[in-house]
């Protein structure tokens, strides 16, 4: 079973049953819009998760014993919206003079389509709602601390050793149903929604008039993690020591190794989910090095039916993204 994604939803339909314009080529060379599971929320501005706190207790009976009551204490989460919302006006006289009108308005939307999904992967990973309103809670915020103790939030958190300030980390998402999602709210639709109008009257910055084909975009998207043990964070790689491996002061990770323990921190891999790992350009480059050692056993290489070769750690697909940064503070 993989889980539901944007591409997918290019084919759904809005609420009053009208085509969507939902996600267009260019949405597909962000990751996290690529693979993210994708869902309704159910409330107008965001999504509501019953997360389970503990497991209930099970009762040993005899014949003519009775049996305890028991329940599962939960917890109710709430997550917000990021709202994304754009403004192309072009001038009509402008347009009148490109040869190809529909190719020149679809090449301005996609320079805003793409800062929207830079800025989305970035909140992804480093969102903080406490910082800044706007944003959604991404994984880095909500995997901020290390913990021993199984069942808790910084048990999913593996450090890498690195204690200064030029970090990164490895991600490794569970997406799905009974894992992590990306929501849009009730009653929309999912990924970027538009209102075109060719024709409209716009003022200049002093406030004269001219006419423009004008496009109004919105996107409304959140985080919501059901089960927080479908997801690991290898924290603490410190970027100094990574670029040494294979070097005669080799100071780096034991990188693969560590990913692929980590792997088993998971809540018993879901076969109804999709993993991912996400990396940084830096580590992604370094990975593919290592991937020439043989003792690598967990690292691996295969090549897609484009041609071009995708790594594995444990059989995990790592995908890069320009987001993740270099300079993470560490973790403790």
């Amino acid at each position: 079973m993989a889980a539901i994604t944007y591409a997918d939803l290019m084919k759904t339909l809005n609420p009053d049953q009208s085509t969507a314009d939902i996600v267009d080529a260019l949405s597909l060379a962000s990751p996290i819009i690529k693979t993210a599971h994708v869902f309704q929320g159910n409330m107008p501005n965001g999504n509501q998760t019953t997360r389970f706190l503990a497991k209930p207790t099970a009762t040993k009976r005899s014949y003519n014993e009775g049996v305890a009551k028991s329940k599962t204490p939960t917890t109710q989460v709430v997550d917000l919206c990021s709202q994304y919302e754009f403004n192309v006006e072009i001038d009509l006289r402008l347009l009148e003079k490109q040869p190809d009108q529909a190719k020149y308005m679809s090449g301005q939307e996609k320079m805003q389509c793409q800062s929207i999904h830079e800025d989305l992967d970035t909140t992804f990973f480093y969102g903080n709602s406490k910082t800044s309103i706007k944003d959604f809670d991404g994984i880095a915020t909500r995997f901020a601390s290390l913990s021993t103790t199984k069942g808790a939030e910084g048990y999913q958190v593996v450090s890498a050793g690195g204690s200064s300030t030029d970090n990164t980390s490895m991600y490794l998402v569970g997406w799905g149903q009974g894992g992590s999602g990306l929501f849009y709210p009730m009653g929309s639709g999912a990924g970027i929604s538009r209102i075109v109008k060719p024709q409209e009257r716009v003022t200049d910055a002093i406030g004269n008039p001219y006419y423009a084909y004008c496009v109004n975009g919105n996107m409304q998207v959140g985080l919501a993690i059901e089960n927080y043990r479908q997801i690991v964070r290898v924290a603490n790689i410190d970027a100094s020591d990574l670029i040494t491996f294979g070097s005669g002061s080799d100071t780096s990770p034991e990188l693969i190794g560590i990913a692929a323990r980590a792997v088993e921190r998971l809540q018993n891999k879901d076969a109804g989910l999709t993993y991912k790992w996400y990396v940084s350009e830096l580590c992604y480059g370094w990975l593919k090095t290592m991937v020439t050692d043989k003792a690598n056993v967990w690292l691996t290489q295969r090549e897609a039916m484009d041609g071009l070769r995708t790594l594995y750690i444990d059989g995990i697909e790592v995908m890069m993204s320009d987001q993740i940064i270099n300079t993470e503070a560490a973790v403790s």
